[in-house]
């Protein structure tokens, strides 16, 4: 087993350019994080920006639970640009830990359905999220501002989920009409309902959609921002 100065970790699957970015962010926010693919040039690059990370083959079982799945690690992000190696990934890590939180990328909603029937706790479509999200963008220029830091690197901007709780000031409010950008410099991506599938119900959604309590804001901005939210939430 890789050994780790904490006794859990957080293991990410692709030394691509999200996974690397996901590693720097959590990293610096005191996470004991290890970066793992079957591409030894891209650990390469992980380990040059100082990051921990090893070849490891994920179609091996063997060398997955060596990773620590089923022991050490609590969280595994499953980051391929392939879906289909995400799925495996997913595949092996249930079928070795039954109670391991599993997150991964998705480039379609129906890589999405295959990651959850394989185990995925929470699934992510960033793709469909930029371009459903778009065009609702260009029209506020303090959105745009935050867009563009995240493009740039801001090393202050997060993913905040934020729990609505029962004397919240947002419950009985419309998910389209919610107001949030309006009075906070964060970009309000949609919200998850924790009873149903884990996915994302995006802001610009035509359904109609009643923000109730125990709901889950997603929302991208600054961390003080994102705290100033909650307080009201």
């Amino acid at each position: 087993m890789i050994k780790t100065q904490q006794s859990k970790v957080i293991a990410i699957f692709g030394c691509n350019s999200i996974g690397i970015q996901v590693a720097q962010i959590l990293s610096k926010n005191g996470h004991q994080i290890i970066l793992c693919d079957n591409d030894k040039k891209a650990v390469e690059q992980a380990l040059e920006q100082g990051l921990v990370a090893t070849v490891i083959d994920y179609t091996d079982d063997n060398a997955i639970k060596i990773l620590g799945i089923g022991e050490q690690t609590e969280i595994l992000f499953a980051a391929f640009e392939s879906d289909s190696a995400n799925v495996f990934v997913t595949l092996s890590a249930r079928w070795l830990d039954a109670n391991l939180r599993i997150i991964s990328l998705a480039n379609s909603e129906a890589a999405a359905n295959s990651l959850i029937a394989a185990g995925c706790n929470r699934v992510l479509e960033p793709y469909e999220m930029m371009g459903r999200e778009i065009q609702h963008l260009v029209l506020k220029p303090l959105a745009m501002e935050v867009l563009s830091n995240i493009v740039f690197g801001d090393e202050n901007l997060v993913l905040g989920e934020i729990t609505l709780t029962k004397n919240s000031a947002l419950i009985g409010c419309r998910l389209q009409e919610c107001i949030i950008e309006q009075d906070f410099n964060l970009i309000f991506i949609g919200v998850i309902n924790p009873n149903k599938t884990p996915q994302i119900i995006f802001s610009l959604t035509k359904e109609a959609i009643t923000l109730k309590q125990d709901d889950i804001l997603v929302v991208i901005g600054h961390y003080k921002e994102i705290e100033r939210l909650k307080e009201i939430t």
